[in-house]
């Protein structure tokens, strides 16, 4: 039996491995052996890093190697540049990634990064930056990803999380339309999900001119919102 350890809370904001990711990683610790080793707190008591790698082992019936954080820094920090360095994660899905890392962020830094009001933790501009420059993308990939998570369909974060549709593209998707419309969206693959992006740009830019949108010919009480049988390409030739 190996060691039990159970898993610290900053790895619940970690896109977890597919099942056939998984059994990939149990077929290689089986021949090549466990090449990185597992992460547990200062404290020595829980895993930061390595869940996946440490469960494999576990199933294969083999005692993981163990490295315990120093403490110097932020957790958090150290936590997710690990594993933006090691996978190759998309911008999209980085960015959606270091969305995930800001409650922990604010929760664990050592630095000023929470600014309460009321009852609430604000997301500063400071935060921000920090998980953007740690998921090594721009803050404003992050602010997408913020928005998704307000406005968005649990199936839009998913097509983010896997690289299907790209995170400023389901922004606008989330910002725009209902959840029910953002499912019809994705029905059509990235490319209906980017032109519906396209269109509420157009719509929403043509209405902050004053002008008429073609939207408003096809749709009542002129709103911008996307219908499941409307024609893109028709509207935009009018």
């Amino acid at each position: 039996m190996i060691t039990e350890y159970s898993m610290h809370e900053i790895n619940s904001t970690l896109p977890d491995m597919s099942q056939s990711e998984f059994r990939n990683l149990i077929e290689s610790i089986r021949n090549n052996g466990l090449r990185e080793a597992i992460w547990l707190d200062d404290k020595g008591e829980k895993i930061i890093d390595g869940r996946h790698r440490y469960l494999a082992c576990k199933e294969l019936g083999i005692e993981p190697t163990y490295r315990i954080w120093d403490g110097i820094g932020d957790m958090a920090s150290f936590v997710f540049s690990l594993n933006v360095c090691r996978q190759s994660f998309t911008t999209s899905q980085a960015a959606m990634i270091a969305r995930n890392a800001i409650p922990l962020l604010q929760k664990y830094s050592k630095s000023n990064l929470v600014e309460e009001v009321g009852l609430h933790k604000k997301i500063t501009s400071e935060v921000i930056a920090q998980a953007a420059a740690i998921a090594g993308v721009s803050s404003s990939s992050v602010k997408h990803a913020i928005v998704i998570g307000e406005n968005g369909a649990p199936e839009l974060e998913a097509a983010v999380f896997s690289g299907a549709v790209s995170v400023s593209a389901a922004a606008i998707v989330a910002a725009s339309f209902t959840h029910k419309e953002q499912v019809k969206i994705l029905a059509g693959g990235k490319k209906s999900v980017t032109k519906a992006a396209k269109f509420a740009r157009d719509a929403n830019a043509a209405k902050a001119r004053g002008e008429e949108s073609p939207l408003s010919r096809y749709l009542p009480n002129g709103t911008y919102r996307y219908k499941a049988d409307y024609d893109y390409d028709t509207a935009r030739g009018m």
